[in-house]
């Protein structure tokens, strides 16, 4: 070990060591798209089946890689959600919905999918984003196309207008899929492939007219702010292509030119991959045009989508739902009531309260919403006072907003994609270029090497870049690619 707590050990690069790195992501991959196609896992048996499966890859990734890769706050933020997990199971025994298991499969799959990505190198990780970033693009390509030919379940009819509802067949659950997506994308490095995923995701977030998806992917956005790499030109043109997917997207007439979109699709996509880079004057202009776009087609349908979304009569429900909630976590404050139907106001009864706190501290009391801080509280531990992890700082701050005003934590394979988002999060390359000269040069930090669990109280990361530009020179060429602690 060195002194920033980085196993200076050679890489294994043959064999079953090459495997065990990459072979549980691989298949945690198939077993999220498997759920995904069987509507999220969240009816029977893949709600409980499929997060069960990934348990063994997470035992499978800390066993080949030979180390310890779960520092002390990643073990806390672990063990919580499976403690939540066992208080939900009893919950659920006890309650009126014998059956409500998905909040139990979507802890225990994020926790999962999260040591999967703790197990990556840290030249591995970006092999996460981009099975992130690939899960997102294919759910948003499916949902667009869809929505062109107006194939149900696939698209869903809402207030007069067919939303984007993909394999999960939910609009909201599409949506905090392709907020996860989004955020990942905005720090990924710029690409062809990058671009074409950004076009598609960013229009099928659009799409999906899901209010919460599209509020938790701009304060992502806002979060990872400082490590946005993505071509802006990528974000307008999907803007643009999901503008125009929904203001062509009412039920009560055929739109032809949605047609002519999806065919337009490719060439759009593919478009800011062509485009050099563009000056700021060029960029202004851009932008200018879009918005200029974005008004006509406003004109065209758009405002009555917007207006018909953001009106009270699309949110009246959601006040009713949230003061049943309230009423009942207030009526059984500690142990909650046990998952089960709530009875609104009006007289009207709702299984869900379409916020995931709220209806935690309802169906299962005090005891499950402090295990649910208490992981949030160890996830966020990990990100403070480090810029290198911003990443997956933003990704659980989109998943915490669109679990706020909708149920999308009862979704285990969307769990399971944000677990992975978040413990593959790739260190910035200054970070890691640093760690590689600490890897060969441990007198950098002038101080005697610690345990591997004081590895993550190093200086913050633009220290550390300004101590390797300080010692480049001396330093000589990068050594080889390191672990992380």
């Amino acid at each position: 070990m060195t002194a920033a707590g980085v196993d200076s050990r050679p890489l294994r690069t043959g064999g079953v060591a090459r495997v065990g790195a990459i072979g549980p992501l691989a298949v945690l991959t198939l077993l999220i798209v498997l759920g995904l196609l069987h509507r999220g896992a969240f009816y029977a048996p893949w709600d409980l089946l499929i997060p069960v499966l990934a348990v063994p890859l997470a035992v499978w990734a800390v066993a080949v890689t030979g180390r310890r890769i779960l520092a002390r706050n990643d073990v806390v933020m672990v063990g919580a959600l499976l403690a939540f997990a066992l208080w939900w199971w009893w919950a659920a025994r006890r309650g009126s919905w014998a059956d409500e298991r998905q909040p139990v499969g979507s802890a225990v799959g994020f926790g999962a999918a999260f040591v999967v990505g703790r197990g990556l190198r840290d030249d591995a990780t970006v092999i996460a984003q981009h099975v992130v970033a690939a899960v997102g693009a294919l759910s948003a390509l499916v949902g667009l196309v869809a929505l062109a030919l107006r194939w149900e379940p696939l698209v869903l009819a809402a207030q007069g207008h067919l939303r984007l509802a993909g394999t999960i067949t939910y609009s909201n659950g599409t949506g905090a899929l392709l907020a996860v997506a989004l955020v990942v994308l905005l720090t990924m490095a710029p690409g062809r492939v990058r671009s074409v995923e950004l076009v598609v995701v960013t229009a099928g977030l659009l799409a999906t007219q899901s209010r919460g998806g599209i509020l938790a992917a701009v304060i992502g956005a806002v979060v990872v702010w400082r490590l946005i790499r993505a071509p802006w030109i990528g974000l307008v043109l999907g803007a643009l292509l999901g503008a125009v997917a929904v203001a062509g997207s009412a039920a009560a007439r055929d739109r032809p030119e949605l047609l002519v979109l999806t065919a337009l699709l490719p060439l759009l996509a593919v478009l800011p991959a062509r485009l050099p880079k563009l000056s700021r004057r060029a960029t202004a202009v851009a932008a200018a045009v879009s918005a200029l776009l974005v008004v006509l087609l406003a004109v065209a349908g758009l405002a009555e989508v917007v207006t018909s979304r953001l009106g009270t009569a699309s949110t009246s429900d959601r006040a009713y739902e949230w003061q049943a909630g309230w009423r009942t976590f207030r009526a059984h404050p500690l142990l909650g009531q046990g998952p089960g139907r709530f009875t609104l106001s009006d007289g009207r009864t709702a299984r869900f309260v379409h916020n995931e706190p709220l209806q935690a501290a309802a169906d299962a009391g005090l005891v499950a919403v402090g295990l649910l801080a208490l992981a949030l509280l160890a996830g966020a531990s990990r990100t403070i006072g480090y810029p290198s992890r911003r990443g997956a700082a933003g990704v659980m701050v989109t998943l915490l907003v669109a679990g706020s005003v909708d149920f999308s934590w009862h979704l285990p394979a969307v769990m399971m994609l944000a677990g992975l988002a978040v413990g593959g999060s790739p260190p910035l390359p200054e970070r890691t270029a640093f760690l590689s000269e600490l890897t060969r040069h441990p007198q950098i930090a002038g101080e005697p090497s610690p345990s591997p669990r004081r590895g993550r109280n190093m200086r913050s990361w633009t220290s550390e870049s300004s101590a390797l530009a300080q010692t480049s020179a001396a330093c000589g060429p990068p050594g080889p690619p390191t672990r992380r602690a």
